[in-house]
């Protein structure tokens, strides 16, 4: 997946001209990975992490801890056609980045806002025969249990929030390098790849 350089060019433009000199730039759906590796659960095999709102949702496959795949779909979930949309777009999605139907993700994580409605949970466990955890279950302990409920709807934030916190202990990807991937002659970059 290629960032487009243009669109990178005139944000970071926009920022130096406001005087703000940034030290990375990530990608959202990116943004919740530390999470995973935060609350230590097994990352072995082939898993999503999902991040579901109301007008468009994100997907990281990753296999083993490695990221293998990012997509953003144009699909919410919609509570009035029963996530039907979403499903097929994840679904085709899937199939896409698993580039092996035998490959497919056993486990879901999902966040987002639309995360706690226990239908989608249904939903996504019913159609893709599939664990279904959200990131509101996790135990972080960077966060206080009477907090834990907004855990889901805010792990873009929360996840990037900690990164920078732990100052780029956890895996993520600077932009700013001007690649998506880490960059091979980077060996600390893609340790933390590797970590998760």
């Amino acid at each position: 997946v290629a960032t487009p350089k243009t669109g990178l060019g005139e944000h970071l433009a926009a920022l130096a001209a406001a005087g703000v000199e940034p030290d990375g730039v990530s990608f959202v759906p990116l943004a919740a990975l530390p999470l995973l590796s935060l609350s230590g659960v097994d990352v072995t095999g082939v898993l999503a992490l999902l991040d579901i709102g109301e007008q468009q949702s994100s997907v990281v496959l990753l296999k083993d801890g490695v990221v293998c795949g990012v997509r953003t779909l144009d699909q919410g979930h919609n509570k009035e056609d029963g996530g039907a949309a979403l499903f097929a777009a994840l679904q085709w999605t899937l199939l896409t980045l698993s580039e092996d139907a035998a490959r497919l993700p056993t486990r879901f994580f999902v966040c987002g806002d639309s995360a706690e409605y226990a239908l989608l949970k249904q939903g996504l466990e019913r159609r893709f025969e599939v664990e279904v955890c959200s990131l509101t279950d996790f135990v972080l302990p960077a966060v206080a249990e009477n907090d834990r409920s907004a855990q889901s709807a805010f792990a873009t934030c929360l996840g990037m929030g900690l990164r920078e916190a732990l100052a780029g202990s956890l895996m993520g990807v600077n932009l700013r390098c001007g690649e998506f991937s880490p960059r091979a002659q980077d060996d600390a970059l893609r340790h933390e790849w590797r970590r998760l």
